[in-house]
């Protein structure tokens, strides 16, 4: 993701022509898992379908910064059993 105040936040396929604070590496399923609600940063990273390196305190509060979908805050979402 390419995020900066006030602009819009972009995912990027190639490393852009900026300083990199974090580095992430997941699937499409895993990734679309934590943005819907259907799973978590921290279960994703303990099943090995989230890698995640650079600046320490991103990592720690990934899941206060990161865009979800409105749709992640429903009462009765369940997780998946595995996003793979």
């Amino acid at each position: 993701l390419l995020a900066e105040p006030g602009a819009r936040t972009e995912i990027c396929v190639e490393i852009p022509d900026v300083d990199v604070d974090l580095y992430v590496e997941t699937t499409k399923i895993s990734w679309n898992a934590i943005y819907y609600g259907r799973s978590t940063i921290a279960r994703e990273i303990d099943a090995g379908r989230l890698f995640v390196t650079g600046d320490a305190l991103l990592i720690r509060k990934m899941d206060q910064w990161l865009p979800r979908s409105p749709y992640a805050d429903v009462d009765g979402i369940r997780m998946l059993p595995a996003a793979e």
